[in-house]
């Protein structure tokens, strides 16, 4: 049997439980965003190491040092598309 108060409050519940898949979008288009973000930061990252690459005294140190960043940023990416 359902009671006065009660019936009163299940619209309420109703609305409240429809915002929730809303909510999923948003996260999804800013998880979309973010991982577009870091694959254009990985392509930038492989465009400066090849640059780096092509100089007639190329600098180790520095290649050494962008390849890690692109390793880490592709960690990254592949836990998000993980977790995506």
């Amino acid at each position: 049997m359902i009671y006065f108060d009660q019936a009163a409050s299940l619209p309420a519940l109703s609305r409240k439980y429809a915002k929730g898949p809303t909510i999923d979008l948003k996260e999804n288009a800013v998880n979309k965003v973010h991982l577009s973000s870091m694959e254009t930061r990985h392509a930038q990252l492989e465009a400066k190491i090849e640059t780096e690459n092509c100089r007639p005294l190329p600098d180790n140190a520095l290649i050494h040092h962008l390849k890690k960043q692109k390793l880490h940023l592709k960690d990254a990416i592949s836990q998000e598309k993980t977790f995506a």
